[in-house]
């Protein structure tokens, strides 16, 4: 492998710095309808939304998430390399963020949980019905991975568990929330604009947070890729 000097604490800021002025332009953007009753153009809004599709906002989220795929598929071609009983275990997390990274950019979940929407008719948390799925899903794949996290080193590991909780936390349990909030006040209003803006927000965060983990791993336990540990 090439040797490659990167920095993962100062990848991570200025990964967070563009997260943070995507997520400040989508708030600029929707809040004078909200708080002055005037609404941008449309397409304007549209352009920065930060639960949007086929916009800047849904492609960066994408980009962080296939960062993710490629680091830790690059991951297990290391431990290929080293004889490891882990490989399975890294290109199954690369295919899981790699299908996240399609999920991102083109709604899949939402997708799926409007036609469970037409078959179950739900109300308070569960009102967006692809958590019913969601929810199972995760519990699986927990279990499935409760021993690899366990072999990880524990600085490692304790990085991994919290970059799932807050990723997590915001993808599902700000959608129970907002499930919840919508079954009392309705969509498209102030609640649910100020839901979706927390629950974008902590799923990027999350996933650089677990991009600053991988980097961290990559510097202290595999030497062919020079990663410095800043």
């Amino acid at each position: 492998m090439s040797t490659i000097t990167l920095f993962p604490r100062q990848i991570a800021r200025y990964l967070l710095g563009v997260a943070l002025i995507f997520d400040a332009l989508s708030f600029l953007t929707q809040f004078p309808e909200y708080a002055f009753d005037y609404a941008l153009p449309q397409k304007v809004v549209e352009f920065f939304h930060v639960g949007g599709e086929y916009n800047p906002q849904a492609w960066y989220s994408s980009l962080l998430l296939v960062l993710c795929a490629l680091l830790l598929f690059l991951i297990s071609l290391a431990d290929q390399e080293r004889m490891s009983n882990q490989v399975g275990y890294w290109r199954g997390l690369s295919f899981i963020f790699f299908y996240l990274a399609m999920d991102e950019m083109l709604l899949l979940h939402e997708r799926g949980g409007e036609w469970l929407s037409t078959h179950i008719q739900m109300t308070g948390i569960f009102r967006y019905t692809w958590v019913m799925v969601a929810i199972p899903i995760c519990l699986l794949i927990g279990a499935v991975y409760i021993r690899f996290l366990f072999r990880l080193p524990q600085r490692i590991r304790r990085l991994f568990i919290a970059s799932a909780c807050i990723y997590v936390g915001g993808a599902l349990g700000f959608e129970l929330v907002s499930g919840f909030v919508a079954s009392i006040h309705g969509e498209k209003t102030v609640y649910d604009f100020l839901l979706v803006a927390i629950e974008e927000f902590l799923e990027k965060f999350g996933v650089i947070f677990f991009i600053y983990a991988l980097l961290l791993y990559i510097a202290l336990y595999i030497k062919a890729i020079h990663v410095r540990a800043d």
